[in-house]
């Protein structure tokens, strides 16, 4: 999930520019596991946008993610459809904490006692 997740985000900064992460609705998504993941994989994303509609000012974008291990086996395929509009003011404090919850930043866990 996080590597997608970290693909996708990637497609927004270098292709489809001028979308805020934040806006988005995740609307649906698809999961094939071709196989578990195991000790020692060196796993790959190839992401594409395999969809791109518009309907009442608002963009249906579909990305297609292969993940691949360092023999380039398949070891899952997604498919992830959000909603999104380009443009728009955002409260920075909302977009901060939309995105902590959307990369998995959990807080800094205490030092152990000594």
């Amino acid at each position: 999930s996080i590597l997608g997740s970290l693909a996708v985000e990637e497609l927004f900064v270098r292709v489809l520019v001028g979308y805020d992460l934040s806006q988005m609705m995740h609307t649906d998504q698809q999961l094939i596991l071709h196989r578990p993941v195991r000790v020692g994989d060196r796993l790959d994303c190839d992401i594409c946008l395999e969809s791109f509609r518009q309907m009442g000012g608002t963009d249906i974008i579909v990305t297609k993610n292969l993940i691949t291990d360092q023999h380039r086996d398949p070891v899952a395929t997604t498919r992830t459809t959000l909603i999104a509009r380009t443009g728009g003011v955002v409260d920075p404090e909302l977009a901060r904490a939309v995105a902590a919850v959307m990369m998995h930043k959990a807080p800094t866990p205490p030092a152990p006692a000594q």
